[in-house]
């Protein structure tokens, strides 16, 4: 772990801590991982071999994780990721 500045209000021998706040979709997206979703939907809904980059069961974690998050229409999906993750 790298080191923190000194600043003047820190007090000798006490480590600051830093903190990071984790939105849903981060959490979701590791849980949804987890439970192997992407998997289960590859393995009854296969797709071609050339069908392009993302599975059926890739584009299906956007959809799950709005309804888990923020239950609203899907649309502007980038600042929907970016405002919960």
């Amino acid at each position: 772990m790298q080191a923190l500045p000194q600043v003047p209000w820190q007090v000798p021998g006490i480590q600051p801590v830093v903190t990071k706040a984790l939105g849903s979709v981060y959490i979701l997206s590791q849980l949804l991982e987890a439970l192997g979703i992407s998997r289960v939907v590859d393995e009854y809904a296969p797709m071609g071999r050339d069908s392009g980059k993302l599975t059926r069961g890739d584009v299906i974690r956007f959809p799950v994780m709005n309804r888990l998050s923020s239950p609203r229409p899907i649309y502007r999906v980038e600042d929907w990721a970016r405002s919960g993750g």
